[in-house]
């Protein structure tokens, strides 16, 4: 997806992830192509923008983002829009935070209790996780290096 103006669109953690990867690698093959001859508060930006955009990446490949495809995502809002009453920022926040417990539906979902019943809470959690990609695993405090390997 291509961003024309970036105030007039609600885009996916997915989409944000690969436009950063793809202007990271812009960035890199020009570096490469032609060596800069701006001044050094220019390069000093680069390295800036550099290290957010390497840190984003390293976060979102910890989230279900990394593991999320282009047909997911269409697949999942299909599923969603057929079977739920969802505005287009609940759903953006399902696919985005990908809810499987009743209590992150409810904190999604604007007055959850009075639009769904127990019932499509569970059926809207079933439908996220059979819909999207099993997400990566998450880093906590006591996650270690060795279990997040093993989980690759």
């Amino acid at each position: 997806m291509d961003i024309k103006d970036p105030q007039a669109a609600l885009v996916t953690n997915y989409e944000v992830l690969q436009t950063i990867v793809r202007a990271q690698a812009l960035r890199a093959k020009k570096a490469l192509d032609k060596p800069s001859k701006a001044p050094i508060l220019s390069d000093q930006r680069t390295a800036e923008l550099n290290v957010f955009s390497t840190k984003v990446i390293e976060y979102m490949q910890h989230s279900p983002a990394s593991v999320e495809t282009r047909g997911s995502i269409e697949k999942a809002t299909a599923a969603l829009d057929s079977q739920f009453k969802l505005t287009r920022l609940e759903r953006l926040q399902i696919i985005n935070l990908r809810p499987d417990k009743p209590v992150e539906v409810h904190m999604i979902v604007e007055e959850c209790p009075e639009r769904m019943t127990s019932q499509q809470v569970d059926d809207l959690i079933q439908c996220v996780t059979s819909v999207l990609p099993a997400p990566a695993p998450r880093l906590t405090a006591t996650t270690s290096l060795s279990e997040l390997a093993q989980t690759r």
